[in-house]
This record gives structure tokens, sequence and C-alpha cells, in this order.
């Protein structure tokens, strides 16, 4: 899922505070007519440390911590991110769980020819060419959790397979 995808379903469903009470956020206080919310970090004794702005962007202002990503962009998925101690992709993976949304969206529509699970099919066909109609297959979405498949466009620029595990690669990758 898109992190604007998350974030507009955040907002569009009132789930900001229930976002910061998850992520252990205190002193959470709505402020002129529910425009932005005011809060302290979970480690934190100030409990107006942190504002969250409620609109579809869902910008955050961290008065005592730097949590803006590489990009300088500090909103909720920066918030997450930096209270989580995890990767951005990890942070979009946690608000989908959090709320039942699925992390590979609908949005993403893979050609079936090219699939995970033409791919797995192949190799399991039987000495007479035949797929063993006894197999089930299995779901996309449960295979691209599961394989960790490198790119080889990335080794084409130098980028080894180790690194690409390290920086988990696979995830922002569409394989052929």
């Amino acid at each position: 899922m898109e992190a604007k995808t998350i974030k507009e379903y955040i907002f569009n469903n009132n789930k900001v505070e229930y976002v910061l009470e998850q992520l252990g956020m205190h002193h959470i206080k709505w402020h002129s007519g529910e425009e932005y919310i005011t809060c302290g970090m979970p480690d934190g004794d100030n409990p107006n440390s942190t504002t969250v702005y409620n609109d579809s962007f869902l910008g955050v202002i961290a008065y005592t911590r730097d949590i803006k990503d590489a990009y300088g962009i500090s909103d909720i998925i920066s918030l997450v991110t930096f209270v989580k101690q995890c990767f951005f992709t990890e942070s979009i993976n946690w608000l989908c769980e959090l709320f039942g949304l699925d992390y590979y969206g609908e949005e993403q529509i893979i050609d079936t020819s090219i699939s995970y699970q033409n791919k797995v099919l192949t190799l399991l066909k039987t000495k007479r060419g035949e797929l063993d109609e006894t197999l089930k297959p299995i779901s996309e979405e449960v295979l691209k959790g599961y394989l960790d498949w490198n790119n080889t466009e990335f080794l084409k620029d130098n980028i080894s397979r180790g690194t690409q595990t390290e920086f988990r690669t696979w995830d922002r990758c569409i394989f052929s």
C-alpha cells in the first residue's frame, strides 16, 4: 500500500487519535475544532512535544525530536518509524495490520503471465508435463511475503545480493 493511501485512510476514517494511542503517545488533546492534536512522546515527559495536523497529509511537528525521514518529510508515518524504531516499509505494514488492510493493496495488479504463482506451478509440473491437480495454488500475497528474491537490475548497478537483502529491495520490486 502506498503511503498516501494509508494516510488518506487514517484521515478519512478519523483514526489519527487511535494511531497515537497505539504508539503509546500520552496527553492526546484535540485543538481548534479538531484541526490538530498535541501529545507527548511515549518516552518523554513534555505533554505537548508533538503536534499532528488532522488533514490528508497528516503532517507532524515533533518539537523535541528529529523525526524527519531522508526526504525531509515529517508525517504520521515518520512518527511511526521513529517511535517503533523501524524502516519505512515496516511502518506502512504496521499501520496496515493495525487497521486490517492489505499491505500489498488491491491497486497492484500483476500480469498473471509472469506471476509468482505461475512460476511456482511451472516448477511443480509432473514428468508428463501436466500439473498435479492435487496441488492447490498459494495466494500471490502469501508468496510475495515469503519469496526473498534479489533484483537483477540492482546487480547491474553493482549492488550486491547481500546489500539487497540487508535493505530488502524485493519489497519494492516486481520480478519478471
